[in-house]
């Protein structure tokens, strides 16, 4: 690895997340009793706010994503403090969707996410890894999502009880930790496959920066750049 002179812009990064979840300690949140595990996954999130953040380039054809994924990143958070279970899933499902539009390529003029553009990702997905697990496991997310957003079984129900069960899902996630893993294990997956697809801007963006890219989204996703980038320049 080339020698990497950027430790103290990994301080500014630490120092940055640090700031942001004292901010949020400090919130007076009603309905939630912030919790380790709350802060745990909120740090993670804004890591990869700032890693989109050190991607954004106006002159980058797919720039508009990263824009958009801060987006979704930051309201996840805020429906997570909220206790807004269904705003939460929406938002997820918009990173999912937007995720899937950056590896994709989906067209500028007719970004819709159909049934053929999971399609094109669960084939390129093969490609890379040589199997179907990690494309089901954002698949089954995704569907999860979907399925909280637009009631799924509840359109069965009578008006009261339909509404009672909206009403109800302001009381928030019934178990956060396993809601973590399970997004946490979405965005690893999306990051491996951004990895190999936009190898070279990634690499061009962090080009003598890989201690603060391993800070932003881990050594394991960071040593598959590098260890990429070294077989295709063989």
């Amino acid at each position: 690895m080339k020698a990497d002179m950027t430790y103290n812009e990994v301080d500014l990064c630490r120092e940055e997340i640090k700031k942001m979840m004292e901010y949020i300690k400090a919130l007076d949140t009603k309905v939630l009793v912030l919790q380790d595990n709350d802060i745990s996954f909120f740090s993670a999130l804004c890591k990869r706010i700032l890693f989109f953040k050190y991607l954004h380039n106006s002159n980058y054809s797919s720039d508009k994503y990263f824009r958009i994924l801060i987006s979704d990143l930051y309201y996840m958070i805020q429906a997570i403090i909220n206790c807004d279970t269904r705003y939460l899933y929406l938002n997820e499902r918009s990173m999912i969707e937007n995720y899937t539009r950056l590896i994709v390529k989906v067209n500028l003029e007719n970004d819709y996410v159909t049934r053929n553009t999971f399609n094109i990702l669960e084939s390129e997905m093969k490609t890379l890894f040589n199997d179907d697990c990690q494309y089901s496991l954002i698949k089954n997310e995704y569907t999860i999502a979907c399925n909280y957003v637009h009631g799924g079984d509840l359109l069965k129900d009578d008006l009261v009880e339909y509404f009672k069960e909206c009403y109800d899902k302001k009381g928030g996630l019934k178990d956060r930790n396993k809601y973590y893993n399970r997004v946490l294990d979405v965005i690893k997956i999306f990051e491996r496959v951004l990895i190999y697809k936009c190898s070279d801007y990634i690499d061009g963006v962090f080009s003598r920066k890989k201690s603060v890219l391993e800070y932003l989204i881990g050594k394991e996703a960071t040593d598959t750049l590098v260890e990429y980038m070294t077989r295709i320049k063989l």
